[in-house]
């Protein structure tokens, strides 16, 4: 009977044992799921954050504004970017007074305005700590003041002050008695008096110094000619290594001149070998799309315009036409015979990002012009 309890409480215990395990381990279990739980939460608002703000990248439209005033008594111009509210830039010019102001704001706050509100503010803490250390350092001054003033006091009354203080009168008064330097009158020089000798030379000695001079002078004067018989020599030498490179430089010209034909061959078999016509087709479509997305969407004021050629004249005229939108309110007035220029115009439109990363990716994607890349990269290298 006694084994069998004692094999029955082995057993109970080791339940018992299997249960506290199970219960630890449910609970480090439950503990592991609530912090991977907690990351997964952390990392899924930061994915949703990152592809808000990529959307907002990609899909918020930029929008611009501009405005230009040209007329006889006044030259203005403004142009303006805004996204979603939140940047602002602003240029403003003024042509006859030369004058322009920038302007961005982020959240309708300026950070020239917050970068001088900054500086006051270190201003005023800095003012406000030296009136605090001026305050504490007053009583001081006013005690070292007080107690250099009773020891003069002290000083003045007592005998051996009053001693000192007429000793010193005494010895000013017999400073100011004294005689200056500038009083003593300095003793005057007599004058000299010199007596020049008149000498007479001889014709003879004249003429030997002027030969003795002349052969002193030769060396000086052969060297001189040598030195310029040199620098002609080398200036001839000179001329010859010039007239040699212009020769030089001539026979290349030639030959590449006569290597022109070869090189329009070479160019005309490359466009033909890598579809170069369908690339720049290709190119041409994909930059019409992205003007059809980036040119201004209202256009309103007038244009008065002439360059004084009626052809160039007429043949701009087309280009704005093209250029402009079909429900754009410019009034477009060409001057065919006079150089002039009046306008008015207000200008705006949006730009996406999205648009041209698209764009960048059909390129990207394009075979064609992949192939066309790595050909010029082999020719590099």
């Amino acid at each position: 009977m006694s084994v069998l309890r004692a094999e029955e409480q082995a057993e109970f215990d080791s339940c018992r044992n299997r249960r506290m395990l199970g219960g630890m381990l449910h609970f480090i279990l439950s503990i592991l799921l609530g912090i991977l739980k907690i990351i997964g939460i952390l990392l899924l608002t930061v994915l949703v954050l990152l592809l808000l703000v990529l959307s907002a990248i990609l899909f918020a439209p930029v929008r611009y504004h501009l405005r230009v005033e040209k007329t006889e008594e006044a030259l203005e111009g403004m142009a303006e970017i805004s996204w979603l509210h939140v940047i602002r830039a602003r240029l403003s010019a003024d042509g006859r007074r030369r004058t322009h102001v920038l302007d961005i704001r982020i959240f309708g706050i300026s950070p020239a305005k917050l970068r001088e509100r900054l500086r006051r503010r270190k201003q005023k803490k800095k003012q406000q700590k030296g009136k605090q250390d001026t305050k504490k350092q007053a009583p001081n001054e006013i005690n070292r003041t007080n107690k250099t003033d009773k020891a003069n006091k002290t000083k003045t009354e007592s005998p051996d002050g009053q001693a000192e203080a007429d000793r010193n009168k005494q010895r000013n008064i017999c400073r100011q008695e004294q005689p200056s330097e500038k009083d003593i009158n300095e003793p005057e020089e007599a004058p000299q008096t010199t007596s020049s000798e008149e000498t007479n030379s001889r014709p003879k000695e004249k003429i030997l110094a002027r030969i003795l001079e002349m052969i002193q002078m030769l060396p000086y004067k052969i060297r001189a000619f040598c030195a310029t018989i040199k620098s002609n020599v080398e200036r001839i030498r000179e001329l010859g290594k010039h007239m040699k490179r212009m020769g030089e430089r001539i026979w290349s010209r030639l030959r590449q001149a006569a290597e022109i034909p070869e090189k329009i061959q070479q160019l005309l078999d490359f466009v033909e070998d890598y579809h170069l016509k369908e690339l720049f087709a290709e190119g041409k479509a994909e930059l019409n799309g992205l003007w059809r997305h980036y040119r201004p969407h209202k256009a309103t004021g007038y244009l008065q315009f002439g360059t004084g050629d009626p052809a160039l004249t007429g043949e701009l005229t087309g280009v704005l036409y093209l250029l402009l939108p079909a429900f754009s309110e410019v009034q477009i007035e060409p001057d065919f015979n006079v150089l002039m220029l009046q306008t008015e115009l207000e200008l705006s439109g949006h730009i996406r990002a999205c648009h041209l990363v698209a764009t960048a990716w059909r390129l990207f994607r394009n075979k064609k012009l992949r192939r066309l890349i790595t050909k010029i990269r082999k020719k590099g290298d």
